[in-house]
């Protein structure tokens, strides 16, 4: 029903959590495959008074070792220069902000920048950092203590950390690759390695996260968003999928609590609002979804989409809040179901001969849930004035009118749907079935014949429908004439044997029950009208012995109790002769 339901909207949380993110490798790879990353190198800032000096010439030695790297290569210096005169900024002023703001600018894929810091006497500590451009992801290298012309040391230590960085985008790449491609184990693998290389980067915290999620290991998967919404709050689709995998655990509030802290970055975008909504409700929490469409509503009140999905939404926690008996409609089934009215009875005129038919069906359903039969017929009379070949309506056209008591008429609604789509599932059981139902089985059986000879039907599918209503009308009835009379019926279509020997013992039982009734005043009379019902109650109690092994029945005792019967109603017969 969910799926009908929500036909139409686009955009589930699956292809959301991985819209956004790619490795900016993966991004670089894209311009030439032949070319190196590009890599801004400014000199090193000299924090606190530190060696100007020493930090130029850390920089141009680590310029020269990453020129050798085949994978990347430093900006050129005149490049650089050029870059920092259109833009009016001193080098002198180049410190990693400024350099990871230049960056684009620059056409660089990654920063590599850092501070030269006194360390007492003539030793400086070199720290350094490298910036993704693409994802803003930073990777620490350990800082590292050298004297005044330690430029090499400092350089070639950095150089060590730019190789476990490649290593680790390389890792990274290969996970949110393996994810997009539903590669799971493998996107596991790699996303763990690129975490274990750089435990502070979110991107693959965030696709491992991801991963997790679609592999249904929902506590892991927070876990890894938890890490990520601690070092960046707002990471938009880590409050996502953290939403997600909650109401995955039950935790409906706090699934809550993550995508309104989404919602809250854009409370104005109906179109986010309404994919967080469809999030929700997906992940099972149509209410929540209710809830924040709801939100919206009070924005934008007249907004036909929003009204849409919220009578949509209303209809899906509506039938999540059924009780245990499928008759009866509870307290807050009702609610739900006045408030998707409520949403219809507004967008539905708006939507007018473009409305869709699945909400058409929605409203029409709705009703009869309720109860409201004439407001349901006149609804879908209204509908089919402008829907008139949609074949599911008129289907559900059959149930109203069927459920009115009005079987004629029911009966000329499922003729206009074979009429429309002559394989329309179920319609001819459903003939047979409401025929049988009103006590019409001689119309009935030739039609169910007729489900099952087209393959519509099995006919240990027909053999299950016509027990059934013999069990229920008539062995809980105790209305054992009845009971024989569909027994009769199934029997004629069971196909295995299983379902042949459910019947057969059934019709014996009914035929038993139905002889003991008519013995008791022992007569002359009733000793010949029960004693048939005896014999033939027998024949089916030995002929099905094996509903005993799949009932755990004691048909032995019915065999001896038939069997004792007859000699009772035959003695009666002989000494009244």
């Amino acid at each position: 029903m969910y799926e009908r339901l929500t036909r139409g909207l686009t955009t589930g949380v699956a292809a959301l959590l991985l819209a956004s993110f790619l490795p900016s490798f993966a991004a670089a790879q894209e311009q030439t495959a032949s070319a190196r990353f590009r890599v801004l190198v400014p000199n090193f800032w000299p924090a606190e008074g530190g060696n100007k000096g020493l930090g130029e010439k850390v920089a141009e030695e680590l310029r020269d070792l990453i020129n050798d790297f085949p994978t990347h290569q430093p900006i050129d210096r005149k490049d650089l220069r050029d870059v920092l005169k259109q833009n009016r900024v001193d080098e002198d002023d180049l410190d990693c902000i400024k350099a990871r703001q230049l960056a684009n600018i620059a056409n660089a894929a990654v920063v590599v920048c850092g501070n030269v810091t006194p360390a007492g006497g003539k030793d400086s500590q070199i720290d350094a950092r490298f910036i993704d451009v693409a994802t803003g992801e930073e990777f620490n290298v350990p800082p590292i203590t050298v004297g005044e012309k330690g430029q090499e040391e400092a350089a070639s230590h950095i150089s060590e950390s730019f190789r476990t960085l490649v290593e680790q985008q390389r890792y990274a790449q290969f996970c949110a690759e393996y994810a997009q491609s539903q590669q799971w184990e493998s996107a596991l693998e790699n996303c763990t390695r690129a975490i274990e290389l750089n435990p502070n980067g979110t991107a693959s915290l965030y696709t491992r996260g991801f991963v997790y999620n679609s592999l249904e290991r929902f506590d892991e998967a927070m876990q890894d968003f938890r890490v990520v919404l601690e070092k960046n709050p707002i990471h938009e689709n880590s409050l996502l999928g953290a939403g997600y995998a909650a109401v995955k655990m039950g935790n409906a509030e706090e699934a809550r609590g993550f995508y309104n802290d989404y919602l809250e970055l854009s409370p104005g975008n109906v179109q986010v609002r309404m994919k967080v909504a469809f999030d929700m409700a997906q992940a099972g929490d149509p209410y929540g979804a209710m809830q924040t469409v709801k939100a919206g509503l009070e924005l934008e009140p007249e907004n036909a989409d929003l009204l849409e999905q919220y009578a949509r939404y209303a209809i899906v926690a509506a039938t999540a809040a059924a009780g245990p008996n499928p008759n009866e409609v509870t307290d807050e089934q009702r609610q739900l179901l006045q408030e998707g009215l409520d949403a219809y009875s507004k967008v539905l005129p708006m939507r007018g001969t473009d409305a869709n038919v699945t909400d058409i069906r929605n409203r029409i359903a709705a009703l009869q849930q309720l109860g409201q039969l004439p407001e349901a017929i006149s609804a879908a009379e209204q509908a089919l004035q402008t829907h008139g070949e949609e074949a599911q309506l008129w289907s559900l056209y059959a149930d109203v009118l069927k459920r009115a008591d009005r079987l004629d008429d029911a009966l000329v609604a499922l003729d206009r749907v074979q009429a429309i789509d002559a394989e329309y599932a179920n319609l001819l059981a459903r003939k047979g079935l409401w025929l049988m139902e009103a006590g019409r089985t001689d119309e009935a059986i030739p039609i169910l014949r007729t489900a099952v000879d087209s393959g519509e039907q099995s006919g240990d599918a027909i053999a299950n429908m016509l027990f059934g209503e013999g069990y229920r009308g008539g062995v809980q009835e105790q209305n054992f004439g009845k009971a024989i009379q569909l027994f009769d019926h199934a029997s004629s279509f069971a196909q295995s044997s299983e379902v042949k020997d459910q019947v057969g013992f059934w019709n014996g039982y009914a035929r038993y029950k139905m002889g003991e009734a008519i013995q008791k005043p022992q007569t002359l009379e009733t000793a010949q009208r029960a004693l048939p019902y005896f014999q033939r109650a027998l024949e089916l109690f030995t002929a099905h012995r094996a509903y005993e092994r799949q009932q755990n029945v004691n048909i032995d005792q019915y065999i001896k109790n038939s069997t004792t019967f007859i000699e009772i109603q035959e003695a009666i017969i002989k000494r009244g002769s």
